[in-house]
């Protein structure tokens, strides 16, 4: 049995039922409702009044047709009596009753003993991770009752799994949760803890002199039933996040990153960072959170049109790896359909968050850290809203960008075409010529609008500055022009290059021949791991329906290649100005000079975007795409902006069974608070009573659903020196394979090798250490002499994958092949600029040699080099170039130091003269913090 849990106190409205089937329960079961006790009662004066057979019938085993008539029991019984099949877990309580000395500690159960509270715990977590519904979860139980009773055991879990939850704790992630209703017409929101009124009170002009010129919304609530939103409480889910072991460590390890002056990798190395976190302004005892705010709609059922909003938070202490595990993130609530909502009725749902952040900015919150013992002052801040346009608009009360005052990040002013009524986007791509949104503009303007008295000063303000009023002002320290991030997921992604490709098609440019001969040539791409393959199907039916990750495969890998020989050269080659910039910026890290060069890419992509495809094609977002610079200097790479976490949730939170009965809203909300919470449930409540071996299944099934174990997921960092390993990866100068590689890179090997290299593999590497360290420094182990101290052994550690920052490479002996191409940089003979090779992992693999007696760990690949082509037929593309489909001859260089993988590439069989090539199609180094 478990270690004794915490005392409960007895069930209102129950006593201890006397009779012999409920006398030795142990805990809460064996508190009955009265009713249930009188009718035991009666059943066990019925029981001493029969036979004396009966009781020598109860010391036997049951017979199958007993455990028959049991099981039938277990599933029609569903009145108010607690039968054996509805006993509450077996908590041990403080007995203060009269019929406390009817109990005997010699009975209990007959032939085994169960274990009940992992067992509970396992079907509450089983029933979260699958997703299944309480009926389903009910028969699960009935079942493990079943078991129960077949090896004679008197423990029963209850049916209900609300009941198991709540006296499991477990409803301790739920517990604090706000819950409003909602006016179905001006969304204004009435907590539930307070008489909600018969008719909606709230005013569309409240601050109109005239009472009856304010506009009451007057929903009449009888009539139009409110809807419910579910407030998840900011303070209670950053105090469960700043709680865990290794927090604290994880969100200041940005203070210790080593990383070059010149170059911007995460949100650290962004002005707006540095502008929150000087150093100087806080003690040591306090710690200032900063949030990100994602708002976005979702469609949970695929045969209705209806939608739900959701609101994230995440934190951006912790480091881009950990930042957007689902444990990590915090779910504010979730807002009720059918369709998305307009400014002002967003602010409804945004004011509880405002209240709460304003209260942490101002004043914070006293956490205790669980390492040190010590009270930590949390303060938390505002620092971002990531959201694709439209959504970003409303949260932070921007006008449309189809207004003449479309840009909320400059104060350009659209002009209207007289002909056609239309905002007319063309021109001003020089972003530099205009003035940024200030601040203090911005918040005066949003609250003149607010206090405007009628619609018409409304819309006068919303022409002439494009702004409405959001909550989001209410915090002082907001700049919303500023705060508000130009998102290159939806702007690079979804937005420019979808448009361009469905006008070459609606104009002509490419054809249903075309499409189906790029079909035909894409199904020979071999793409690296991290890019998402785009079935050849969808090509030839226009690229239709897909994704933002199939999108940057398009951009980056398919469209040089597939489109050179379909669509007009100069169309092409203004397309390549797009692709060479997504190159650069689609990285996790970026430089300062390529963050100018893309910027002048960019520019120039937009004005010969209006001379080829006319001003009336141009639209907001191609104006949007030259102030992405200034949301990179702000915030860093684009990967600390990036909302492919935050789209992944909203499928998380769609995938979730509801009966579509209603609440649904609040059954996503919950359910996403159980999945994410699960591991710190255990650790706070369950680890101290169970062994270790259950504690280790549970927190298994647990991080499935939380991503990592909260011991494990915070982890401390290692320190790297990403500088140095820059350096080698584009050096040109020998290396000797001992170079420092990346955390976690390979496997942490501690035993022996024990895998024999090949006879000619061997000789290559002996060849290779001799030109690394001196002929008189290696030798063949078979040839030693007196004068060699250092003899190569033939055995290594061999594997098939490795990652480096993450990004996985494979080799010819994975199972995919996908993955396994590289690149790395050599000096041409006769050239002093280094050039591309490009071939085939075969394998990797580790191998200590000692120098001197100095024993070091050499990690290498072993690859196939692609034989060049003569001339190097170059594409149109420019850097994608034309190889051999064979390889080079074997030689001590397939033997390349792990350190000098520059980057993965995309390869494509080609026939040119009926002869067959090999497309190779470089892609950019790849380096993370």
């Amino acid at each position: 049995m478990s270690p004794t849990p915490p005392k409960h106190r007895a069930p209102k409205g129950t006593k201890i039922c006397p009779c012999s089937n409920c006398r030795y329960l142990k805990g809460l079961a064996a508190f009955q409702k009265m009713c249930t006790v009188q009718n035991h009662m009666k059943e066990e004066r019925k029981r001493l009044l029969g036979s004396r057979r009966e009781t020598t019938e109860q010391e036997m085993p049951p017979s199958p047709s007993r455990l028959a008539d049991t099981v039938e029991m277990e599933f029609n019984d569903e009145d108010d009596v607690i039968s054996v099949a509805n006993m509450l877990p077996a908590f041990e309580v403080e007995f203060e009753n009269d019929h406390a000395d009817l109990l005997d500690d010699n009975h209990g159960i007959s032939n085994m003993e169960v274990d009940e509270e992992p067992v509970a715990v396992f079907l509450i977590l089983f029933r979260v991770y699958f997703h299944i519904t309480d009926k389903v979860t009910s028969i699960l139980i009935r079942f493990f009752n079943m078991v129960l009773i077949a090896f004679d055991c008197i423990y029963r879990f209850s049916t209900t799994p609300d009941t198991i939850k709540n006296h499991l704790n477990f409803d301790s992630l739920t517990n604090n949760l706000t819950y409003y209703a909602v006016c179905p017409k001006c969304h204004a929101l009435f907590n539930h803890e307070s008489p909600i009124p018969s008719y909606c009170t709230t005013e569309q002009f409240p601050y109109h002199p005239l009472q009856s010129k304010r506009a009451c919304c007057n929903t009449d609530f009888t009539v139009s039933i409110p809807q419910e939103f579910v407030y998840n409480s900011l303070e209670a889910s950053l105090e469960r996040i700043v709680k865990r072991p290794g927090y604290m460590d994880l969100a200041k390890s940005w203070r210790n990153s080593d990383v070059p002056s010149d170059m911007l990798f995460d949100i650290y190395d962004g002005n707006v960072w540095n502008k929150f976190t000087k150093l100087d302004t806080f003690s040591p005892n306090e710690h200032l959170v900063l949030f990100t705010l994602n708002i976005d709609w979702f469609e949970p059922f695929h045969n209705a049109n209806y939608s739900c909003g959701a609101i994230y938070l995440t934190i951006n202490n912790l480091p881009q790896s950990k930042r957007f595990k689902k444990e990590n993130v915090i779910l504010v609530g979730v807002m009720p359909g059918p369709s998305a909502s307009h400014t002002t009725e967003l602010n409804n749902y945004l004011a509880p968050l405002v209240d709460k952040l304003i209260m942490l900015y101002d004043h914070g919150i006293q956490i205790l850290d669980s390492v040190t013992g010590s009270s930590i002052l949390i303060r938390a801040a505002l620092m971002m809203v990531a959201c694709d346009m439209p959504a970003a608009r409303k949260t932070c009360g921007f006008t449309s960008p189809v207004s003449r005052r479309g840009c909320y990040k400059c104060d350009r002013t659209f002009v209207v075409d007289n002909n056609t009524n239309r905002v007319n986007f063309s021109g001003g791509y020089n972003v530099e010529n205009y003035q940024w949104q200030n601040k203090n503009d911005v918040v005066t303007h949003a609250a003149k609008w607010m206090t405007a008295t009628t619609n018409k000063d409304r819309i006068e303000i919303e022409r002439n500055y494009g702004t409405r009023w959001s909550e989001l002002h209410r915090l002082s320290y907001f700049d919303a022009a500023r705060f508000t991030i130009i998102d290159a997921m939806h702007n690079l992604l979804l937005g420019t290059p979808k448009r361009m490709f469905n006008d070459w098609v609606d104009d002509g440019d490419l054809t249903r021949e075309d499409l189906h001969r790029m079909k035909q040539t894409a199904e020979g791409l071999i793409l690296p791991v991290d890019f998402d393959m785009i079935s050849p199907d969808r090509i030839a039916g226009g690229l239709s329906g897909l994704k933002a990750a199939e999108w940057k495969s398009w951009v980056l890998v398919y469209s040089p290649f597939l489109l050179q020989n379909h669509l007009d050269d100069k169309k092409f080659q203004h397309w390549m100005k797009l692709v060479s910039a997504c190159r650069i910026l689609l990285k996790p890290s970026i430089t300062f000079d390529e963050v100018n060069n893309t910027h002048s890419y960019l520019v120039e992509f937009c004005k010969e975007y209006e001379t080829i495809y006319g001003s009336s094609k141009v639209t907001p977002n191609i104006h949007a795409h030259c102030h992405i610079k200034e949301c990179i200097l702000d915030y860093g790479g684009v990967y600390s902006t990036w909302l492919f976490g935050f789209e992944r949730y909203n499928g998380i939170l769609g995938s979730i069974a509801t009966n579509r009965k209603g609440a649904f809203e609040r059954t996503f909300t919950k359910r996403f608070l159980e999945q994410t919470g699960a591991s710190d449930y255990i650790h706070t409540f369950i680890t101290p009573h169970i062994d270790s071996s259950q504690n280790d299944f549970l927190l298994g099934l647990a991080n499935n659903m939380s991503t990592t174990a909260a011991v494990t997921r915070l982890n401390a960092i290692e320190s790297f020196d990403i500088g140095e390993y820059i350096c080698n990866s584009v050096s040109v100068n020998h290396s000797t394979g001992s170079e420092p590689l990346p955390p976690k890179t390979v496997p942490n090997f501690t035993s022996l090798p024990t895998t024999k290299l090949t006879n000619k593999h061997y000789e290559a590497l002996v060849e290779f250490y001799k030109v690394a360290y001196g002929n008189e420094n290696a030798n063949h182990y078979l040839q030693q002499s007196l004068t060699s101290l250092n003899p190569v052994t033939p055995y290594a550690h061999i594997f098939k994958e490795v990652k480096i920052h993450g990004y996985k490479y494979r080799s010819a002996a994975s199972q995919s092949v996908r993955g396994s191409y590289i690149q790395a940089l050599y000096l041409e003979y006769g050239n002093d600029e280094p050039a591309a090779y490009s071939g085939q992992v075969q394998y990797y693999f580790c191998h200590d040699f000692s120098i001197n007696g100095i024993k070091k760990r050499h990690t290498f690949a072993f690859v196939h080099w692609l034989d060049r082509h003569i001339g190097q037929q170059k594409f149109s593309a420019g850097d994608i170039e034309t190889w051999k489909s064979t390889y080079e001859e074997f030689s001590w260089q397939c033997i390349l130091p792990l350190s000098r993988v520059y980057s993965p590439v995309a390869i494509a069989k080609y026939k040119a003269s009926n002869v067959e090539r090999t497309i190779v199609i470089p892609l950019e180094q790849k380096v993370h913090a």
